[in-house]
Formats: structure tokens, sequence, C-alpha cells
């Protein structure tokens, strides 16, 4: 009975997790004792324990436990990575029976842990100052942010001066500066004009002053005062200001600088010698004259007055204005007409009677204009308003310059030929009018004017020639028509065959060779037009089938032939559709039958092709089916292969499907199968649209290594180099320097794995990029994001580190420490109960969370592992 309540108290005090080797303990204690019999212990049945998630799906490993018969039980629940313990479905504790008992122990996953990123916004003036706190704004990575400039007194926002004001939140730290300009402000100051009585005598002005500057306050011209005070600028003020500007009365009120031009054009008004009303002489005697006023007087009576000077600088006294009439230093324009010569050097043409000269001496001299009009200037000069036989207008010139002109104008050589087309106009021997003869008589003749007269009447008049020099007077250029020796261009477009030796093929009518027709004989040429020549004869202008020029060759060494696009010639080659709007022709009667619009970018074979007169080429079409596409002029093709012209691409792909064939070439060597690739992601470089409708990605991997040429339709697009994010979670230790920490994939370096080296931290994420590589994202034990690191630099590992060999003793120093058995934290034994005690600890783990776990043996029993503060080293 001792025993077997020995049993009892150690079921009844100890935590059965688990419960296994206490039987043995018991044997052992057993063998030591007297021979004192006891009863057999009879063993209960099983407490199976199962660990399943919310939905009832089992995520541990089941435990056993098993006991004395009657004896308690207490499960404590165990920690699992990712998971948090709930509820149980019955008692944690209870006694072994004679029946399985079985205990469910819920858990819920823990959510995945919230990524956040930040968005620091600044608010600064022109000159990079801070003018408001800056704000810190967060969000989960991924999710979008839309940030609006706030308002913010005394300024107004300009402009996003660094990053961007729409976007979305970053593991990265982002930076928006918002830039605002200071308001500018402006006060109002208003002048009032008064007499010495304090009357206003005008209506008051306002000016607008910026803070910071200044206003001039300008002096104003009352009639009948003169300014006496005020003052004449005014600062920025924040209250609105008034200024007083004094003036007295005065009778003719102050002198006002003028100039203007006037004429005299009231009699019966006297001029003063001063404004005591001596008088001077009478506006009769001035009258029709212009004088200067070079100032005027804004009289109390409410008249002004002018003070006149003639054009000798002579004062002519004050008159009142309402005896003259505004107008210019060249007075009015009088209506002219006069032929004119320009007969004396010198003399400028003017664009203006301010003198801006239009036409140098050297270009007008000698010339014959019509005077439209005249000026009788102030300075006491006439001036001519010149026009030539065309209407163009020369400019203004002193008539001391010109004599009497004749109405037919100056001779000007020509040389042109021209036909005579009307019939009914005389010839004329001079332009006194003589007659010599009617076009009737040399109508249909091509004549040369050897020079031409520009008739001030309006009419342009040839002096005519023929090609022995006869001389047939002068006639009207409206009864010719412009021609050439060999006649006005005539439309064509017939095809000629070159059947006759001994002619000659020429560049130009002023029968230059070009070629003869012995070396053309036998070719067919398109004869766009032709010429009807002088001579009697008609010349074809030629141009072979790709639409070079000839020359000219007379019309009797060839014969006109019927079928322009020439014999059909055998071809055979590839072409690719690389232009839009050609026609597809189905014959060579340009009867339509598709458009280039609707082959663009196929490839076809050209089985023949005709090479036409008009110049250009037509291809026969087929495509691979051998189904004929029709004709199609060449230009709208460029020469090709049955792949195809190769296509740069750069986009990234992924193989999807298996069984598909990789070729080596287009002669379809067989390279691998799309089994090999499957799943794997490639840069296709570049692709083939291929004749038989199938487009074929040319692939790489990372390392730039070609593995040939595969149909797109095996693969699927990949829109971004690095991949999607794939949640992580496990505990990363970097082993290898010389590694770039990456802030994005950009290549926007942040850090190296020199500084992270020997750290482990936990890859929340991970992205499998296309070149191959896995960059893991990195988080210290304070949820600091570190950035995206090659897996090369390091290797996975439990967050308790790699196992590391020590050797050393250590004594326990401390009570207030667990220790477990194993990084779930399940307490294994107290510190206290092993106080003072040394133990070898045969290893450590240097844990993520920063702190060093021995792992403790006492001589071959193994006692756990424990916290290294909780110790000293022997």
């Amino acid at each position: 009975m001792k025993k077997k309540l020995l049993t009892s108290v150690l079921l009844s005090t100890m935590v059965l997790t688990p419960l296994v080797g206490v039987s043995t303990a018991f044997a052992e204690d057993s063998a030591s004792t007297t021979t004192t019999a006891t009863a057999p212990v009879e063993e209960s049945k099983p407490v199976i324990v199962k660990y399943v998630d919310e939905s009832g799906t089992e995520i541990f490993q089941s435990d056993t436990f098993k006991g004395e018969l009657a004896s308690p039980f207490e499960i404590t629940p165990k920690e699992i990575d990712g998971y948090t313990f709930k509820e149980v479905d019955k008692e944690l504790k209870g006694t072994f029976t004679a029946t399985e008992q079985v205990l469910t122990l819920t858990y819920t996953k823990k959510e995945a842990p919230i990524v956040e990123g930040k968005l620091v916004v600044n608010y600064v003036n022109e000159k990079n100052e801070v003018i408001s706190p800056a704000e810190t704004l967060t969000g989960k990575v991924g999710e979008e942010f839309k940030v609006k400039p706030k308002e913010i007194k005394g300024f107004t926002f300009s402009k996003v001066k660094e990053g961007n004001s729409e976007g979305s939140y970053t593991e990265a730290d982002q930076t928006l500066t918002f830039e605002y300009k200071k308001e500018i402000k402006t006060s109002k100051v208003t002048v009032k004009y008064i007499d010495e009585n304090e009357k206003e005598i005008k209506k008051p002005v306002s000016y607008t002053v910026k803070e910071g500057d200044k206003v001039t306050l300008d002096k104003q011209d009352i009639t009948g005062y003169a300014f006496v005070s005020g003052d004449l600028e005014a600062s920025y003020n924040e209250e609105a200001q008034v200024v007083f500007h004094h003036y007295k009365k005065v009778k003719q009120g102050p002198y006002i600088k003028d100039g203007r031009y006037v004429k005299i054009s009231k009699k019966g008004y006297n001029t003063y010698s001063n404004f005591d009303w001596k008088k001077k002489t009478t506006s009769s005697q001035l009258y029709g004259q212009t004088l200067e006023a070079r100032g005027r007087y804004e009289h109390a009576n409410g008249n002004t007055y002018y003070s006149l000077f003639d054009n000798k600088n002579v004062w002519q006294g004050y008159i009142n204005a309402d005896a003259t009439t505004n107008t210019t230093p060249e007075g009015p324009y009088i209506s002219d007409g006069r032929i004119v010569k320009v007969n004396r050097k010198n003399y400028s043409s003017w664009s203006n009677f301010n003198w801006d000269e239009r036409h140098p001496s050297q270009d007008i001299y000698g010339k014959t204009f019509k005077a439209r009009g005249k000026y009788q200037h102030f300075n006491g000069n006439t001036y001519y308003s010149l026009y030539d036989s065309k209407g163009k207008w020369y400019g203004y010139i002193n008539a001391n310059a010109v004599g009497d002109g004749e109405n037919q104008g100056d001779y000007i050589s020509d040389g042109r030929y021209v036909k005579i087309n009307k019939k009914g106009y005389s010839t004329w021997s001079n332009f006194n009018w003589k007659k010599r003869g009617s076009s009737d008589a040399i109508y249909g003749q091509t004549l040369q004017a050897r020079g031409r007269y520009e008739h001030f009447n309006g009419d342009t008049y040839y002096s005519l020639y023929d090609v022995k020099g006869t001389w047939y007077g002068y006639i009207n250029a409206g009864a010719t028509t412009e021609a050439e020796p060999q006649g006005n261009y005539i439309s064509d477009g017939r095809y000629v065959k070159v059947d006759k030796l001994g002619y000659n093929v020429y560049s130009d009518f002023k029968w230059t060779i070009r070629n003869t027709s012995d070396v053309l004989k036998g070719n067919t040429f398109q004869a766009r037009g032709r010429y009807e020549h002088i001579n009697g004869n008609t010349y074809f202008t030629l141009y072979d089938n790709q639409g070079k020029w000839q020359g000219y060759i007379d019309a009797k060494a060839v014969s006109v032939v019927t079928k322009p696009e020439g014999p059909y010639i055998k071809d055979g080659r590839y072409v690719t559709v690389n232009k839009k709007g050609y026609s597809v022709w189905s014959n060579f009667n340009w009867k339509y039958r598709n458009s280039s619009d609707e082959l663009m970018g196929t490839t076809l074979e050209a089985r023949g092709r005709y090479e036409h007169a008009n110049g250009s080429t037509y291809l026969s079409l087929y495509d691979l089916s051998g189904v004929w596409q029709g004709y199609l002029n060449a230009d709208a093709t460029n020469a090709s292969k049955p792949e195809g012209d190769y296509i740069k691409d750069g986009s990234y792909v992924k193989v999807t499907k298996k069984g598909i064939d990789v070729y080596e070439n287009f002669n379809w060597a067989k390279k691998s199968t799309s089994d090999i690739l499957f799943d794997k992601v490639y840069q296709a470089r570049g692709k083939y649209n291929h004749v038989n409708g199938t487009t074929y990605y040319s692939l790489y991997d990372s390392k730039g290594a070609w593995y040939g040429y595969l149909e797109s339709g095996a693969t699927t697009k990949i829109t971004s180099p690095q991949g999607p994010y794939i949640s992580d979670g496990r505990y990363f230790k970097v082993t290898e320097k010389g590694f770039d920490v990456w802030q994005s994939f950009k290549e926007d370096k942040k850090n190296t794995s020199d500084n992270l080296y020997g750290k482990i931290y936990k890859a929340r994420g991970r992205y499998e990029h296309v070149n191959g590589n896995t960059y893991y994202s990195l988080y210290d034990t304070n949820g600091k994001w570190q950035g995206y690191l090659d897996a090369k630099a390091g290797q996975i590992t439990a967050a308790e580190g790699p196992y590391i060999a020590d050797g050393r003793y250590v004594t326990i120093t401390s009570k207030n420490y667990n220790i477990y058995s194993n990084f779930d934290w399940k307490v294994k034994e107290k510190s206290v109960n092993v106080y003072g005690q040394t133990f070898k600890a045969k290893g450590r783990y240097e844990h993520v969370n920063g702190n060093t776990y021995y792992s403790l043996y006492d001589n071959q029993k193994w006692i756990g592992y424990i916290n290294a503060d909780a110790v000293r080293v022997n």
C-alpha cells in the first residue's frame, strides 16, 4: 500500500505532458526496495489529444497519454506555430479510465502580419523652407492613397515638388512634398484733387500697391488749375490710404506739351501774343496752312489754345483750337494719276512719313511709276505715292526726284515662248497705237516674246519675233498663252515599244542627248506624256517599269503596244504585307479583289510577278494552303521568310503547356519539347508571325542561354519580372557577404548583406524572380523591414537558428526562468528547481528574439533549453 500511495501522489502533482516514463521510474525504484509485496498496477486506456483548426482539420499530430487507472491527468495546450489555442471540447483535467478518452483542442489560425507602408507629406515654400509641420500617413502595403494639398494661411499651393500625390503604399517609406507660393498682399491708395477751398475738382484716381513696394502718384493736368503740392509716391499699408493733391486756379492753365499738326480751317479767329488777349494776326491770314501745335493751354474760360509754329520755326501765336482741324505733317492725301520716271539719283522712297526707307535710290532709279496721289508736306516738299504697272506700291518719293514718264513703262527683257490663241487682237508698231496687223494672221503660231512692257493701262504687251528673227510688233498678252518650243505638255499614258534605230533620246528641248534608240530598241516604256513641237514633230516622254525617266524620243521611233503588265515571271519568294492602303487586284483591268489592310502582317508566297509598264511590280500571291490571294504592288511588301520578320519583343513568359515541340530553326529541326521547359519562366527576346498563322517566341533563360522557338500558345505572359508576392513566414539567416539588399526591383539598392551578416530575420514573403533567383522580404524582431535579399545569401532556419556546438559548463544563477522542451516554448522544468546546480552546455542556439539558449545536460541526461541570462559560464 505504501508504493501504491506513492504512485497516486506522483500522478496528482505532475502535469502529464506527456506521462510516458512514469511506470519505468516506478519500476526502477521498486527494484531497490525490500521484498515487500505490492498489488499489480492496472494500466488505463489511453487519453488521445487531437489538435484541429476551427474547420475540424488536424493541424498537428495527435498525442497519446496513458497512466494508472483512476489516477489524475491534466493537459497543457501546446504552442503550435501560426495558431492560437481557442477551446477544448471537454475538460483539460480528468482521470484515467478503463475506456479510451479523446480530447479535441481547437485552435484559431493567426492572422498574417499586416505590413504597413508610410508616406511623409512635407509642406515647403519656393526656397524649400518648411511652412507647416510634416504629416505622416500610413496604410497597408498595396492600399491606394490620394493626398490633396491643404490650405495654409498666407500661401497658395504651387506644385508637387517631390513624389506622387496618388499611388499605393509600399514596404519602403515614401515622401511627398507640396510646394507653395507666398500670397502677395495689396492695398488701395486713392488720390483726391482739391482746390484752395478743399473742393474736389476732378474725379479721384485709385492705385494698387503691393506689399513691400511703392507706387508713383501722377500729377493730373486739370483745365484752369495748376498743381501746388501733394505726395507723389505711396508705400504699402495694410489700411487703405487717401492722398490729397492741392491745385490753385489759373486763367490759361499750365503749358501742356503737344506736338500735333493742325490745319487752319476757319476764318474770323484772332491769334494772340499773350493771354491778356493782345492780337498778333488773324486766322484769315493763316487760312489753309498746316502748322505745328507744339503746346496747348486748357484755359479757365473752357477753350483750348494752341501755340503755333510754321515750318521755318516762326511762332504764329496762340489760337482757339476751334479754328483748326487735326492733320498730319504730310497733309491730306491728294489724288493725282500722272506717269513719272525716277530721273535723279540719291533719292530714296519712304514707307511712311516717319522716314523709314522702303527702297534705296539704286533700286528705283530709271524706273517708271504711276503717281496715284501726292502729299503737300509741312516741310515744304511734295511727295508722290508710287505704284508700278502691276499695282505694287513702291512708297513715297520727293517730287524733285522724278520727271515725266511714258504710259507703256520700261522695256523688260523676257525671252519666253507664247502661242497666239485668240483672234480679233491688233498688233502695234508703237505705243501711239499705230496698227501693224491682226492676231488673226498669226493665230496658232508659237513666237518668242523677246521683251515686254507692263503698260499703265493695266495690260502687258509682248514684243514678238519668229525663229528667224522677224519682228511681228507689240501684242496684248491676253491674246496669247505661254508655251515652249516643244509646245504644251499633253498627258498620254500609252505604252510604246522602241522599234527604230538611229534616233536620239533627249534630256531636254535644247537637244541635250541622253541616249539613243539603238540602246533602247525592243524595250517597252510608258509614254506618260507627249509634246507637239514647233518643228512639226511629236515627242514622247518615256518611263521604264521602275518609274525611271528615260528622256524624250521622236514618236516616229516607236510603236504603241497593248499589254502594259508585261509577261508572267516565275518567282517563289516569301513576302510579308507591311503597308496599308494598297488594293489587291483580280486582273490587270484593275478589278478590285481585296485591300492590303486585310492582309497586313501576313506572310505569303509570291509564286510569280509582273513588271508592269506603269513602273510597278505586281506579285501573284498565294497563302500556305495554296489559295490565290490576287495581284499586289510589291511596294506594299517586304522580302521575308515563311516565319516572317524577326520582331523584337522582350516580354517574360511562363511555359504552361506540355507536349509542344521546341524548334532549332524554321526548317522544323526539333530542339526539345515544352515538357522540359514546363512551369519555368523565360524571356521572349523576339517573336515571328509565321505564314502558318502561328506566333513563335525565341526563348532565353536568365543567363542568356537560348532554348529555341516555341509557339506562343504554349505560354502565358508574366507582367512583372519579380513575379507575384508569395506569403512565407519562415526564418532566414544571412550567412554570405557581398550581396545587395534591394529597396525595390528596379535596382534601387538599400543595403548590403555585409551589414546583416550572421543575423536571423523573418521572411514574411518571397518573390520567385524571372532571373531564376528567389528574393526574401526580410523583417527584424521589431517588425522593421530590411529589404529584398537573394536566397543565396543565407539559409532558411528555425527561429532559434542552427545548432552551435559549445561544451562549456554553466551554473544556474536565476530562479525565475523556464527550461523548455522545445522552441514552441513547452516548459520542461523551472530554474528554481535546479538553482545553483552546474550542467554541461553541449550546444547553444542564437534565437531570432535576440537571446541565446543553452542545451543543458546532466551527464547523459538532457535537462532542456534555458536562456543564457539565467546562467553563469564557468
